[in-house]
């Protein structure tokens, strides 16, 4: 496989070959999903990793912020995004609260993803920023000694990320952490522009909550005045 990104692969992206292509100096894109459709899309577009987030709650399940999301709502949608991709890494997220208690418990919430939904990777929660300065020298590098394929990097100061990245056989995955990373992940809401008040963290590509919204009013305007359904929509 030549490049990452746009390849011509016929299977999943697997672990390894991010770690190859952390190797070659190839950089990624990581994007959330939560469903089929983006699911499908996002994976017709080459994108080699798919994280099923937590910010699912606040993008998704429309609640104010990721702490009420639960495993159990996540399952479900982990497993749509499984089902509705091909060659996409899948990575689903351990909510708040249901790994922190134990290595057990992690385990035990992990197994859950893998054996019901299909995730081929989990995702939890690191150190916050006050203790991130300490990966540099021991943490990251436990992290990669424990198993870890890849970590990810938010809110890191860029020149920090630079040192972990260069520190680690492993990806670091960047959001608001600077170019230097070798991925970046952001929320798809966020890249469409569907979201109402974007974190500085992310770049709005589009501006589809305005064409969407364009879209729905153009519609009702049809049904309204009798337009919609015209006679190539009306089944005769």
């Amino acid at each position: 496989m030549e490049s990452l990104y746009g390849g011509a692969l016929h299977r999943r992206v697997t672990i390894a070959d991010l770690l190859a292509a952390k190797v070659r100096g190839e950089k990624w894109a990581m994007l959330t999903s939560y469903e089929q459709m983006t699911a499908e899309i996002f994976d017709e577009a080459g994108i080699p990793v798919l994280l099923v987030g937590d910010s699912a709650g606040n993008n998704f399940l429309g609640e104010s912020n990721t702490i009420p999301v639960t495993v159990d709502e996540l399952i479900p949608l982990t497993r749509a995004v499984v089902r509705s991709s091909k060659q996409a890494l899948v990575i689903a997220d351990l909510p708040f609260g249901s790994y922190e208690s134990s290595p057990e418990q992690a385990l035990a919430t992990s197994t859950r993803f893998f054996k019901e939904a299909g995730a081929m990777g989990v995702k939890i929660e690191g150190p916050h920023i006050a203790t991130v300065e300490k990966l540099v020298a021991s943490g990251a590098l436990a992290l990669e000694k424990a198993g870890a394929f890849a970590i990810v990097l938010e809110l890191v100061p860029a020149e920090l990320a630079a040192k972990i990245t260069a520190a680690l056989k492993i990806p670091t995955i960047g959001i608001g952490a600077g170019v230097d990373c070798d991925a970046q992940v952001l929320v798809w809401t966020d890249m469409m522009g569907i979201t109402k008040n974007p974190p500085k963290l992310a770049k709005a590509y589009r501006n589809m909550r305005s064409e969407m919204l364009a879209v729905a009013n153009e519609f009702a305007a049809e049904v309204k005045a009798g337009q919609f359904p015209a006679a190539e929509h009306t089944f005769n």
